[in-house]
């Protein structure tokens, strides 16, 4: 079933359609799409699914711009495809989470195996933030995933802030980002950027710029999880305390062609860049462009002794022995690596690729003051109302595409 309410509402200068609600409940599938990239401003959940457990449902929302007041859209036990989308100016875009999740610890260790997939195609995230409320909305500023294969395919992510992940959180699952750019994304207390726990995740071309934790881990934390990042950057990333750039813990990545170049650690010495705790790192063929405060030494990489380091082909600009004072555990740098000289790495800007103005409508917070009753009525009256109107202005309606696939 569809249930779709919609008011129409005129502010000083524009006139907007808002959507309070969609709820899906079944098996079927469902495709949403606005091809003229109409606004939608939501008083509520931008999009609320229901979806009962074992099903086959296929959720796909594409070419839409969405900014919004207060919850984010909610999915559970469905595929979710999103095509072309822009989130924008509220709380975090996504929540997904597959049935049975529980929470039973800040450190998410309730796992389980899920069928379901969420892919993000050609989308963008801004300034969207997760600052309240229990762990699923306060980590990951833009998009929470717990258990739900997940796939990002040339998204951005810009000036998202959370307690922790500023950008995304992702566990219990496999994800994979494609050509993605995470920029000037910010958490209050841990990991500027992404976190990631109990996961196999990838990383393909991807960079990460100007990504800031007020405490600790500038961009990207791994935890019980495995990755390979290949013709990554992370640059000008920055945090108070551990590293500028990524920690590892109880994990297993492989670095090809990954720069890291002016990150910084305000608090630790040496220019941190990657920090190791009972992991396994593999470098291959990454350049080093190591950020101190002057008279300190360059120390880009540290490891515990339960942790293993190999390096191949690599180039470090900081002196081989005072790297090895840092660097604990089972480490192997005699392959073909580079020290104490000036490494190639590209500056890359921080990318904010549209103009952030134009989401910047005002709504009024009154528009349900009502009773529930009057609220359906009202709001049933309005659809029909909006229905007419645009029949005889011979409009597309925004939602025309809904069907059954």
């Amino acid at each position: 079933m569809i249930f779709l309410l919609l008011s129409l509402s005129t502010c000083f200068d524009a006139k907007l359609f808002h959507l309070s609600s969609v709820v899906h409940n079944g098996n079927t599938s469902l495709s949403l799409s606005s091809i003229s990239k109409q606004k939608f401003l939501y008083q509520s959940h931008p999009l609320f699914l229901l979806n009962r457990r074992r099903s086959t449902n296929i959720f796909t929302l594409f070419s839409s711009n969405f900014a919004y007041f207060s919850s984010p859209i909610i999915h559970s036990s469905s595929s979710l495809n999103i095509i072309n989308c822009n989130f924008r100016n509220s709380q975090k875009a996504i929540v997904l989470s597959s049935s049975g999740a529980e929470y039973k610890s800040n450190d998410f260790s309730s796992r389980y195996i899920s069928s379901t997939e969420a892919h993000m195609k050609d989308c963008s995230f801004h300034a969207l933030s997760s600052v309240q409320g229990p762990p699923e909305q306060t980590t990951g500023g833009s998009f929470y995933s717990n258990g739900f294969k997940v796939t990002f395919l040339n998204c951005v992510f810009t000036g998202n802030s959370a307690q922790s992940g500023g950008a995304a959180a992702i566990f219990n699952t496999i994800a994979n980002f494609d050509i993605c750019n995470f920029s000037q994304n910010h958490a209050a207390m841990n990991t500027g950027a992404v976190l990631i726990e109990k996961c196999d995740v990838s990383f393909n071309d991807c960079n990460f710029v100007q990504n800031q934790a007020e405490i600790g881990i500038g961009a990207l934390h791994l935890k019980f999880s495995t990755m390979k990042a290949e013709a990554v950057i992370f640059h000008k990333n920055s945090a108070q305390y551990q590293t500028g750039a990524v920690e590892i813990q109880n994990s297993q990545i492989q670095l090809i062609g990954t720069q890291f170049s002016g990150n910084m650690c305000a608090r630790e010495h040496g220019g941190i860049s990657v920090y190791s705790k009972n992991s396994s790192t593999i470098m291959i063929g990454c350049n080093f462009d190591t950020s101190v405060t002057e008279g300190q030494d360059k120390s880009p990489i540290v490891t515990d002794k339960f942790s293993v380091f190999k390096a191949k082909m690599c180039c470090f600009d900081a002196n081989e022995q005072i790297m090895r004072k840092k660097l604990e555990g089972n480490i192997d740098m005699s392959l073909h690596n580079s020290f104490g000289k000036s490494c190639h790495c590209n500056p890359v800007p921080a990318q904010v690729p549209f103009d952030v103005s134009e989401f910047n409508v005002k709504l009024h917070s009154n528009l349900f003051s009502s009773n529930f009753i009057g609220n359906i009525i009202v709001i049933l009256v309005a659809t029909l109302s909006i229905a007419v109107f645009m029949l005889y202005k011979n409009q597309t309606n925004p939602f025309e595409k809904i069907q059954t696939l």
